[in-house]
């Protein structure tokens, strides 16, 4: 410890005005999703529920809990891998309950974990002490486990405070050389936490509204922006013959939101307690605003490369270093010492289209050179970016820098399916337009690729399986109408009458 007192002294890290945390809803991957949160009370349930000596009494107490208990709204959220004809699956909840039960094996019990106190030594490195956020999200079977998705998850998403204490976490664990600590945490220290002003004052608002809206409140910009909308919609529907691709896009919700201008009980802050409406605001490209974003493009963003830069040099430079920050971003080991918050095992599970083929695996981390921390550590994606706790109850927005440590392998593959499709659609398409290939030969590959990529989408996020659909609906709605229809969605020029009515051959299940 001694060895580092002398850089932390150095640092001084700055005292930050307390931000609610953005727990598990605003991750990134899949771990932060609606779905992947809820999945672990439905893991806890089923896995208790398989544990009943009588099965007639455990298939009770699941139906119970998923569908008048206190878990009911997160098997609503997953009702997608466990309901038959809108009916709960009970027999594939009771199969998932089983595997899990043979992969943690222990005493059938499970509970969720909170807040934790943290160490003596966290606090010091942080500069505010205290409890935090538990690293074990549930005690299942005895164990004290960290849930992961296998497609991805995120390891670690830490403000200045957090990526700091790892970061001396990791070096005392490992010994990395001072003067290279020293450095890191320097340039760790120079992330920013800013309250913005406002309401719905979040850094892509006023992003937008200093590109498009010149002087003016986000307010009106957000009521000229939907104005402008409405107006291209209504010529868009009155012209005969208007192609779906030139359909004029659709501001997003929270552009609308703004601009309905509706009250809102502000619940923090200097305004709590009264009701107010968007409008009564100053969110505009002035003062703190102006300057906020003026610094992002230059001074914010130096300091997130810095970090990044600097971190991952070290990792590469001292694989000891980087596994230890890995192993404490995966347990808190160093963070909640020896208590129940810190995790000592990864629950992971794997998304299958019926949950009674879910994947279960439960691997045991009792030190850094444990090989799912290795494993974890050669896919490690490294970011440094801006976040921010967007909430309709306070005025402004709390945006900060983070250090996110997450794994790659979901993006990678997503991406990676994705490009390998729109090449094989595009060569497709090609060969159609030069003469060497027939309509119906053409749709019948791109039903080929389509349900190459559903058969891949099933095993990654269920954001991007939620999107793939979205897109199929599209395909089947066009289909009514036609080839023309359908090659007008996938950007295609067909000069063609056929319709795909009378050709079953073609038709889209």
């Amino acid at each position: 410890m001694s060895n580092l007192n002398h850089y932390i002294r150095q640092v001084k890290p700055r005292n930050e005005s307390y931000t609610p945390p953005v727990e598990k809803i605003q991750n990134f991957l899949a771990e932060g999703t609606d779905f992947s949160t809820a999945m672990e009370s439905v893991l806890g349930v089923a896995y208790a529920a398989a544990s009943y000596k009588d099965s007639k009494a455990g298939k009770k107490y699941l139906e119970t809990q998923a569908t008048t208990g206190k878990f009911k709204k997160d098997f609503g959220i997953t009702k997608a891998v466990h309901t038959n004809r809108k009916v709960l699956n009970i027999d594939a909840l009771m199969a998932l309950g089983k595997n899990i039960k043979t992969a943690v094996e222990g005493d059938g019990k499970f509970e969720f974990q909170g807040k934790g106190k943290t160490t003596s030594d966290w606090q010091k490195w942080k500069g505010r002490g205290g409890s935090d956020t538990s690293k074990t999200d549930i005690v299942i079977g005895g164990k004290k486990c960290s849930v992961k998705n296998a497609a991805g998850a995120q390891l670690m998403s830490g403000k200045r405070g957090e990526s700091i204490a790892t970061t001396c976490a990791a070096s005392d664990a490992s010994g990395l050389d001072g003067d290279v600590t020293g450095d890191i945490l320097k340039s760790i220290n120079e992330l920013e936490t800013v309250l913005t002003e406002g309401y719905f004052a979040s850094v892509d608002n006023l992003k937008q509204l200093k590109k498009h809206g010149g002087g003016q409140k986000l307010v009106d910009w957000a009521k000229n922006e939907v104005a402008t909308y409405e107006k291209a919609l209504a010529a868009w529907e009155a012209t005969e013959g208007a192609l779906k691709k030139d359909m004029p896009k659709k501001p997003n919700e929270e552009i609308i939101r703004i601009a309905t201008d509706k009250p809102v009980k502000i619940k923090a802050g200097e305004f709590k307690g009264k009701t107010m409406k968007p409008s009564e605001f100053p969110t505009e490209i002035a003062g703190i605003n102006a300057k906020f974003l003026d610094d992002m493009d230059v001074k914010f963003n130096d300091n997130a490369n810095d970090v990044k830069e600097k971190l991952s040099a070290a990792f590469k430079e001292n694989n000891d270093f980087k596994l230890a920050f890995v192993y404490e971003a995966a347990s808190g080991t160093r963070k909640f010492g020896d208590i129940i918050q810190s995790a000592d095992y990864i629950l992971s599970w794997e998304r299958k289209p019926d949950i009674k083929d879910f994947k279960i695996n439960v691997y045991p981390i009792p030190n850094r050179n444990a090989a799912t921390i290795k494993t974890y550590a050669n896919q490690i994606d490294l970011q440094v970016n801006w976040k921010s706790s967007s909430t309709a109850s306070h005025a402004g927005y709390n945006a900060y820098q983070n250090v996110r440590l997450g794994l790659k392998k979901l993006m990678d593959d997503t991406e990676e399916s994705m490009e390998e499709s729109y090449k094989v659609i595009g060569n497709y398409r090609q060969q159609l337009n030069e003469g060497y290939l027939s309509e119906f030969a053409f749709w019948d590959k791109v039903k080929e690729v389509t349900k190459q990529i559903m058969d891949k989408a099933k095993q990654l996020w269920d954001g991007f399986v939620i999107w793939l659909k979205k897109v199929v609906e599209k395909i089947k709605a066009a289909a009514q109408d036609g080839l023309k229809a359908l090659s007008n969605i996938m950007g295609l020029e067909l000069d063609t009458n056929d319709t795909l009515r009378n050709n079953k051959r073609l038709k889209l299940r």
